[in-house]
């Protein structure tokens, strides 16, 4: 029940947004900017609380002997982060293609990087705080997540993670 929820939500704000969007291209009124932007930000607050749901409910469960309070704020920086990353390769591809030549220049490049990189530190800084936390109560009901993805050829891809997904971006961000 709480899975067709979830769908129904996303669903429901997703038609909501193309056909005011679509609607706005051909009666160009700018009152329907306004009306999406004051429902995109009930949208966003609903989007965020059901993915964190919705990641306590089918990843963490894969776990059933580990818990987390803050998995789901973790699961959902990382969505952003992939959401804002994909934006700026998609609007690059339709730049190239022709599309998108006016209405979009390197200022929202800029904003869309600052705010890419600042959900990625704050990605990594979630994640780090609960893995300090865990480490530091050296618990065996919470340790065991860490520990299994210690073993069994899971450390390079923690490494991967740490270099590729927080270090290599920093400091390509900071320039």
């Amino acid at each position: 029940i709480r899975a067709a929820l979830y769908f129904i939500a996303w669903i429901a704000l997703a038609l909501y947004f193309f056909k005011n969007s679509t609607a706005q291209d051909s009666d160009k009124d700018p009152r329907r900017t306004i009306k999406m932007g004051k429902i995109g930000t009930l949208g966003l607050a609903v989007y965020a609380l059901s993915l964190t749901f919705a990641s306590f409910d089918w990843i963490m469960s894969l776990e059933y002997t580990w818990f987390s309070t803050i998995f789901g704020v973790i699961y959902f920086a990382g969505s952003m982060v992939v959401l804002l990353a994909s934006t700026i390769v998609a609007v690059k591809i339709l730049q190239g293609r022709g599309y998108l030549q006016g209405p979009v220049n390197t200022e929202h490049y800029h904003d869309l990087g600052k705010f890419m990189w600042a959900f990625m530190v704050f990605w990594t800084y979630v994640s780090f705080s609960q893995w300090m936390i865990i480490w530091y109560a050296d618990l065996p009901e919470e340790t065991i997540f860490f520990l299994t993805r210690a073993e069994n050829g899971w450390m390079p891809l923690s490494y991967f993670v740490l270099f590729g997904c927080f270090l290599l971006p920093f400091l390509i961000f900071m320039s």
